[in-house]
């Protein structure tokens, strides 16, 4: 989202609504515990049904990003 649309959503409400929003999230959108232990075991489902190439590739996805944050931050 760019930053004009951001700032054109949030001229459709107050300053008092939008910190309200933002200090008390609305809780209808909040999973219930039955939901979330479902969802979760899905997820765990899936990460261990992972394919070998899969493997690989997510860890070679992930020393590419951890190489970018340190060259990154090297260069500050």
């Amino acid at each position: 989202m760019k930053v004009e649309e951001t700032q054109n959503n949030t001229k459709k409400h107050t300053d008092r609504e939008l910190a309200e929003a933002y200090v008390y999230p609305v809780e209808n959108g909040r999973m219930n515990e039955k939901e979330e232990r479902d969802y979760w075991a899905l997820r765990k489902k899936r990460f261990e049904d992972r394919s070998p190439d899969q493997v690989v590739f997510s860890t070679i996805l992930q020393l590419k990003f951890e190489m970018e944050d340190y060259i990154r931050n090297v260069a500050e």
